[in-house]
């Protein structure tokens, strides 16, 4: 099982579900390989899956550079002040 809850591909799977993850785990996932490991998979997946993983792929990456963008916003204005 690939997307299981210790699986490199868990949070991916969850976000593509519709479920947030912590900041923390945001930050930690690897763009790269995750989509590595959609496209070249160990056992081959059904079409359903890899778009939901493909989802929560762009969904992930997009909240990383949300974070990314607020915390250059803080360091900024903590430089102003």
């Amino acid at each position: 099982q690939i997307v299981g809850k210790k699986r490199p591909l868990s949070s991916a799977w969850l976000r593509g579900c519709g479920r947030k993850i912590t900041k923390k785990k945001v930050m930690k996932e690897n763009i790269l390989q995750t989509c590595d490991m959609i496209m070249q998979p160990e056992v081959p997946l059904a079409l359903r899956l890899s778009a939901v993983l493909m989802s929560g792929v762009i969904q992930i990456f997009h909240q990383k550079q949300a974070y990314i963008l607020e915390d250059c916003h803080g360091a900024l204005r903590s430089a102003r002040a």
